[in-house]
């Protein structure tokens, strides 16, 4: 597992964890929802690339999450 891999793992649970527990608490509006699932599939996605060795959809998914914040 190269240090790209990991970063993404860790951005992920950081996230997953985030959700549940704001979603749990109930204090996060339905569009903070949706935004969190949409970060977290755009973080599968980049990793599903990244095995298949599929340069340019990594690329793609690792610039959306840099335009949402995010640097890897």
């Amino acid at each position: 597992m190269d240090t790209m891999e990991k970063d993404l793992l860790d951005l992920k649970n950081r996230c997953e964890t985030k959700l549940k527990t704001l979603y749990g608490w109930q204090k996060l509006p339905y569009d903070r929802i949706v935004k969190g699932k949409g970060i977290i599939s755009t973080i599968e996605l980049t990793l599903q690339y990244m095995n298949d060795g599929n340069e340019d959809g990594k690329q793609r998914c690792l610039k959306e999450l840099r335009d949402m914040g995010f640097q890897l």
